[in-house]
Parts: C-alpha cells; structure tokens; sequence
C-alpha cells in the first residue's frame, strides 16, 4: 500500500504538510518534502496501541494549527477518517490546515475488503445530516452503528470470540452504551467517499480538483485512494456533482422546519 500511496501523490507533493495518523507506517514522500506527523494518541499510546516502537515523534492534533499558521502545503491521512463519527465535520477541520490550493492524499478501507463487509456502506444524506446535526460519537444514530460494526468484525473481536450467542448478543448491547469507541463508524465504497469528499468542499464554498479520483479504485488493494485540491474559484464550485443532491435535502430540511414552526 505504501508503495501505491506514494506513486499515486508524488507529484502533487512539495513543501512541507502534515500526516495525520501516520502510525508506525508513515508515507513515503519525495526528496526534500517535509512532513510534521500529529495524531490524537502520544508517543506512548501509540506504540502501546501498535504493539511496537513508532519511529517518528507525533504532535498532538491541537497543535496543528498553530504549527502551520499559513497553511501546510498538503495533508495525508491513510484510514484514519473511518474512525470519526462525523467524517464531513472531520475533514472540513482538515481542509482549514491546509492551504488554498494545497494538496490532500486520503485513503479509506473498502468495506468489501475488510470485516466491513457484511456491513452497509451509508448514503450521503446520513453523512450530511450527522454532520449538520452534531451527531458525534453520543448520539443514538451513531451508537447504532456500534452494533453493525461489531456484528460484522465479530470474528476479527478477541472480546466476542468463544462465546455464545446470548452471550454475545450482551457483550454487543454493553459496549452501544459505552464510551470511548474507537472504531469504523461507516463502512466505505468509492462512490460514497467520493460524494463525501464533494460535499464537504460544497460546504466549505470550494471548488474540488481530483488528481486521482477515488472511483477509480483499482480492485486489488483495501485503499479507496484519492488525491485532490481545493479551489475557490466559484465556476469550479458551481459544477460541483453533489449540489444537486445537497439542494434537494436543504428543500426537506426548511419542509421540516415549517411543520415545526
């Protein structure tokens, strides 16, 4: 995968950016690109969580901004956005790192080649909505989804193996009322992360330059692999594939609104 991520971004790379999540296994980039690494986890939680020593030092994501006050030049983050509950508010947090017109490399797991599989990938309304609605890792909508992820990884869950069903069955309903997931909240194919990705620069009033578009997912690899830009020219914007679907929950959004008033 390394080796695919690399050929597939570098020549969109220059300057200095940031990797989120890179773990033990930070991409590659070209001779003389600079990369500050920040993930959620410290130094010790990562290698705890890896089971092995981390090679480079991660920066607390807070710092991000602070670190690159201009803007970093591009920004990577390799199956990392399957772990946010609200993946559009995510990456809109993302696309304020980076500069305009600078570069993201973002990489999903295919649900059918992972334990997602038996999972369903969500429409681009769910997504928008748990966006627009808050809808973090506390919301009912999203605990539900703790069910189907452990449904579906249960057999890959050293906590679920050996058990029976009833006994399962209380395990999976314990852990909805937990805190603390870490987890795939969605399941992903490359139609939906493509969406996903035009809508969030829908709503950050950007156009979207795709250098390798997620849909052409090769086949043979877990990476649904995507390399764009931003633009805030309003002709790009304009021509965005999902303002089309986005105008038309916005016109049931205000129907709802009126019934309320």
């Amino acid at each position: 995968m390394l080796s695919q991520r690399f050929t597939a971004s570098r020549d969109y790379l220059k300057g200095e950016g940031i990797e989120i999540g890179a773990g033990p296994n930070p991409q590659p980039v070209p001779e003389g690109v600079r990369v500050s690494y920040f993930d959620i986890r410290d130094e010790a939680e990562l290698s705890a969580y890896f089971g092995l020593d981390v090679q480079h030092a991660s920066l607390p994501m807070s710092q991000a901004r602070q670190t690159f006050p201009e803007g970093a030049d591009f920004l990577i983050a390799h199956h990392v956005l399957e772990h946010s509950a609200d993946p559009i508010g995510t990456l809109r947090q993302w696309m304020g790192l980076v500069k305009p017109g600078g570069v993201f490399v973002l990489s999903l797991p295919h649900y059918l080649i992972c334990p997602d599989k038996d999972r369903q990938p969500p429409d681009l309304e769910h997504l928008v909505l748990d966006h627009l609605l808050g809808r973090g890792q506390d919301a009912v909508e999203s605990r539900e989804h703790i069910l189907s992820f452990l449904c579906s990884w249960i057999d890959d869950s050293p906590g679920l193996q050996g058990l029976t069903a009833s006994q399962a069955s209380k395990v999976m309903s314990s852990e909805v009322k937990r805190k603390g997931h870490d987890l795939h909240w969605h399941a992903f194919d490359p139609q939906i992360t493509y969406e996903m990705i035009c809508a969030t620069a829908a709503l950050e009033r950007s156009g979207i330059e795709f250098h390798l578009d997620p849909r052409r997912w090769s086949g043979d690899s877990v990476d649904i692999l995507s390399v764009f830009s931003l633009s805030p020219a309003p002709s790009a914007r304009d021509s965005n594939p999902v303002l089309g679907p986005l105008q038309h929950l916005r016109q049931k959004l205000a129907s709802a609104a009126d019934a309320l008033a």
